[in-house]
């Protein structure tokens, strides 16, 4: 079956999970847990480029070949239309999926103030407190008590998650990728989920389906106790509703002040140069 492809970024803790969990209600519609096959595809490429054998006896055609047949046998066990792949680092890679995938991509972000990312880490760290979080295990490593503070500025540090998603979904402004991708606002999918799911399919330009937004389930739930140390991570409410408390609740004016206002997708025509 050819199947359409259809991909998922944007920043954690901003829906991904919940976006996905909705999606899959749709029988003609695959939404992934997340997707290696963006890395295999680079490493992929990096072998060809750095080979010996390969470089010794070059076949450019096949190697591109070899490249864009990932997605279709990584996917090749989902026996429906329609495929989104989720993986944070597509807004940084449209290149290649303009090479090896399509000329027409098409990216779903949603995203989230980045305080209210921080203060959803920090309260999902506290619910699995008999467990070691793997934002505990990397300040434990580098020598550094896991206060909540220290918690935040690991998560916003250059190999913390959430600075990683945020520099992938900035380069992909900063390439001028933005007609590629479509912006979903956390509070505009738990808020209004109708609606914004609405945009969604027109964006994506498929018939649009009719969800229950009352009896949600994640299909596909990752191994979140041994990789990430937080059994909930990937958890979804069966409601579609906002629970959460206010950043101002969590965290404190250390980090409030540090880490607000940098939403800078919100910041239209201005020059995107927060990672520079």
């Amino acid at each position: 079956m050819d199947k359409v492809y259809f991909f998922e970024s944007g920043l954690p803790r901003s829906g991904s999970t919940l976006l996905s969990a909705i999606l899959n209600q749709n029988p003609d519609l695959h939404c992934s847990a997340i997707s290696p096959a963006l890395e295999v595809m680079y490493h992929t490429e990096q072998y060809f480029e750095t080979s010996e054998q390969a470089l010794a006896y070059p076949k450019p055609e096949q190697h591109h070949k070899i490249i864009s047949s990932v997605i279709d046998n990584y996917y090749s066990d989902i026996d429906k239309p329609i495929v989104v792949d989720k993986c944070r680092a597509w807004p940084n890679n449209v290149d290649r999926l303009q090479e090896y995938i399509t000329k027409t991509p098409k990216i779903l972000c949603p995203v989230r103030d980045v305080v209210e990312i921080l203060a959803s880490f920090i309260q999902m760290i506290h619910r699995n407190s008999n467990q070691v979080s793997f934002v505990d295990k990397a300040l434990k490593d580098k020598g550094y008590t896991p206060t909540d503070d220290n918690r935040c500025d690991y998560l916003m540090c250059p190999e913390g998650i959430v600075d990683q998603s945020m520099y992938a979904f900035g380069e992909g402004f900063r390439k001028g990728c933005e007609k590629y991708m479509h912006i979903i606002e956390y509070n505009d999918l738990v808020k209004r989920p109708e609606e914004t799911m609405c945009k969604v399919y027109k964006f994506l330009g498929i018939p649009e389906y009719k969800h229950d937004f009352g009896n949600v389930s994640n299909k596909y739930k990752e191994n979140d106790d041994a990789v990430y140390g937080l059994s909930d991570m990937h958890q979804v409410r069966k409601c579609v509703k906002k629970i959460s408390k206010r950043p101002e609740e969590v965290l404190s004016d250390y980090i409030l002040n540090k880490y607000s206002g940098m939403e800078f997708w919100r910041k239209a025509k201005q020059p995107i140069n927060l990672f520079i």
